[in-house]
């Protein structure tokens, strides 16, 4: 399970564009049929496996980002202008610029127009806009990328369609508010000889209303994860994080829910947070709690003591009592080396 490469808790500002980001196809947008894989029973004997599997697909999708305009990072990222950035990478265009260049009209299709990418390859853009000068609610773009190299690391294919749902304000400043319907369709990066891959279809919401505090909202009905051969399905999420950027470190909280499907578990659970996840700037998480349920009200509760260690409470009967425990720590639940 740690072949995921998850950085949990990575701003989901990143999101706007890293729908854009790690993802391509595991299979088209049917999905994996959810509803028909059975509950999988959590034991002792696979807790740790199960929670490493949730931790790292909900931190893979708080990590779409680094494809949607370089690394970007809670340390990096200190003001929801950052987005603006990102935006105007998911957008593909800055639409005061591209459009306009393009000699876009109002009330106008947009393209088929096939554009260079900054180094290699090349991304097609088209779609509906109201105003070339402006994002607007019902905006239609998509783009498709083919080979898509910026220079930053990572090479971008596939196609990422969006549907401008709601907007206050104007997203190339600090105070904003933004939703964003997505749909990625054989979306893929490719990064470090690794390929990142996903499809699904979910609403993503910018709000820096109260900035320096941004609220970053991911909720949809399906989103499939892939890397290395392994699919991970996520299912009725809605994933929320708010960043305080006006203290130093930032202060984030983190809160999830959602159903958790699995090629290589062969099954499905149900995640949710019970107490808010909090860390503060690029550091593991400090504080907070995750119940995974399963098969016959089986749970693992991921109990998060310190940045250091992690305690998973095991209740394999789904009587209430905690049958075993696992001490572990947050790194190896992300999948990461330990130190």
């Amino acid at each position: 399970m740690n072949t995921l490469k998850a950085r949990s808790l990575r701003l989901v500002g990143a999101l706007a564009l890293g729908a854009a980001s790690l993802i391509a196809s595991c299979g088209g947008g049917g999905g994996s049929g959810a509803s028909s894989v059975p509950d999988l029973a959590i034991t002792s004997g696979n807790a740790l496996e199960v929670s490493s599997a949730v931790i790292q697909a909900i931190g893979l999708s708080l990590d779409l980002g680094e494809a949607s305009g370089g690394p970007v990072t809670l340390q990096s990222t200190t003001a929801p202008a950052a987005a603006g950035f990102l935006l105007r990478r998911a957008l593909t265009l800055p639409p005061r610029l591209r459009m306009q260049a393009l000699s876009v009209q109002p009330l106008a299709a947009v393209g088929p127009v096939e554009l260079p990418c900054d180094y290699l390859g090349t991304m097609t853009i088209s779609g509906n806009v109201a105003n070339p000068d402006i994002l607007m609610v019902g905006d239609r773009i998509t783009s498709v990328f083919d080979g898509c190299d910026d220079n930053l690391g990572f090479v971008l294919d596939g196609k990422l369609a969006l549907v401008v749902s709601s907007l206050e304000g104007d997203p190339l400043t600090d105070v904003f508010l933004l939703g964003l319907d997505l749909t990625l369709t054989s979306l893929r990066v490719t990064e470090d000889n690794q390929v990142y891959s996903a499809d699904g279809a979910f609403t993503l919401t910018l709000d820096s209303i109260d900035f320096p505090v941004m609220v970053l909202r991911l909720a949809g009905s399906l989103l499939a994860l892939s890397e290395g051969g392994e699919i991970y399905t996520l299912t009725g999420f809605d994933h929320r994080l708010k960043i305080d950027g006006g203290v130093v470190p930032q202060a984030i909280l983190a809160e999830v829910v959602g159903t958790f499907v699995s090629d290589v578990l062969a099954g499905k659970v149900d995640y949710v947070t019970t107490v808010p996840v909090r860390a503060t700037g690029d550091n593991d998480p400090e504080s907070g709690e995750f119940l995974i349920t399963g098969d016959l009200n089986s749970t693992a509760r991921v109990i998060i003591i310190d940045s250091n260690s992690v305690r998973l409470d095991i209740d394999e009967n789904g009587d209430g009592v905690v049958d075993d425990f696992v001490d572990t720590t947050w790194q190896e639940l992300n999948g990461q080396p330990t130190p």
